[in-house]
């Protein structure tokens, strides 16, 4: 019994519908997001948390500034 290919290659094309299209970096973006969750939920990986994601923490940005102020930037 002969295997049959399991995909037939249509041999009409001409060298320009046969080449690869090049996609935008939009549409590489969304492909690659859609494959990473598509792999996540086949490996029921847990989603990553995003900023949206967290809540709201009360951030000390004072301190650090008055760090950044005391300590003079070495120069060049």
């Amino acid at each position: 019994m002969e295997r049959q290919p399991s995909m037939k290659l249509d041999l009409h094309l001409t060298p320009s519908e046969a080449e690869p299209k090049t996609m935008t970096r939009d549409q590489y973006e969304l492909a690659r997001a859609a494959a990473v969750i598509a792999y996540m939920q086949k490996n029921k990986l847990p989603r990553m948390e995003t900023v949206e994601d967290k809540p709201e923490k009360s951030t000390k940005s004072e301190p650090a500034a008055e760090d950044a102020e005391q300590k003079p930037m070495p120069q060049a």
